[in-house]
This record gives structure tokens, sequence and C-alpha cells, in this order.
């Protein structure tokens, strides 16, 4: 019941992604709308209730000659700084990427209007990770929810209703170049 459950909802977020455009109604693509750097406070929340804030930085360099863009995140707490270094590689397909973790790790992604988006899985941890652009404002945002899920109503003869508990951490960065 679990596994049809979860190909349900995978095949649901699939088919949403499968569905979208990379063009923007102004005319640019992904990457283009996203190059150069973005600062913020992120906001991390567990349930409804904020657990901290801290601040966030986002670069995304131009392409290289093979078309790959140098990504890094970088997270400012308050007695350290965190660092991630990424690299957005296109796929074939137009509108889908992978984001390489520079340590053997390599996420799927697509874009839809304006958003990059990928789900994977950490741990017993599933994220939904989305950064859309548009002109100096981007967002980003991360969904985390774990990999067991809670029933929450049966009817008669009919499957389950599951819900997830659900994390998320959000910014709303403005353009510093």
């Amino acid at each position: 019941m679990r596994d049809s459950i979860l190909s349900t909802l995978f095949l649901l977020c699939s088919s949403v992604l499968l569905s979208g455009q990379t063009t923007t109604r102004t005319g640019q693509s992904f990457p283009e709308t996203c190059i150069g750097e973005w600062t913020g406070t992120l906001e991390i929340f567990a349930g409804q209730s904020r657990k901290s804030q801290i601040e966030l930085s986002i670069r995304l360099d131009a392409p290289d000659s093979l078309g790959y863009l140098n990504y890094t995140l970088v997270y400012f707490g308050e007695d350290k700084v965190e660092r991630r270094p990424y690299t957005l590689k296109p796929h074939q397909r137009p509108g889908y990427w992978y984001i390489d973790e520079n340590n053997g790790t390599v996420l799927q992604a697509r874009v839809m209007d304006r958003t990059l988006t990928s789900i994977f899985k950490i741990k017993d941890q599933v994220l939904l990770s989305q950064w859309t652009c548009q002109g100096d404002t981007s967002h980003w945002e991360i969904l985390v929810y774990p990999d067991l899920w809670e029933p929450v109503g049966e009817t008669e003869g009919e499957e389950i209703t599951a819900s997830w508990p659900l994390s998320t951490q959000s910014a709303v960065l403005e353009r510093v170049r």
C-alpha cells in the first residue's frame, strides 16, 4: 500500500514536471534569468513554527564552453559559514538539467517556466527543491518530508489517504550583481 501511494505521488509530480516550458513570457529562459549573485534571509520552519533564520547567498556563473554553470550556495550561520559548490550541467533534452554535487552525487532537475525543480532523498527525508528567478528577485524553497507517511483517512473499499508532516526552508533573494 505504502509503495502504491509513493508511486502515485511520484507519477503525479513527474507529470507536472514534464508539462513545463523553459522559456519565460519575457523571452528569457533558464539559466539566463538566474545568472548572477543573490542574497537574502533563509527562514527554516518545522511545521508552522519558525526554527531559525540565516543569511543565504546563491551565485550562478555564466556557462563555460561546455554549457556547464558553477552554482554555489553559501549559508551564513551564527558561528560558521557553509559553502556548497555545485555544477549545473545541461541534459540532452531541453529543460532538463543535472545538478552535480561535485562529490559523486548527481541529481536530476527540470525547468518549468522560470523554476528549477529537483526531488531527491537524503537518508529518511525526501526533499523538493525549487528556485525561481524573475527580474531582480528570486525565490528559493526546499520542502522536506519524511519518507514515512501517516494515514489520515480511509473510505471503505478505497485506498488510504496519506499525509506527510512538512518542514520548509524558504528565502526571497535580491540580485546583488
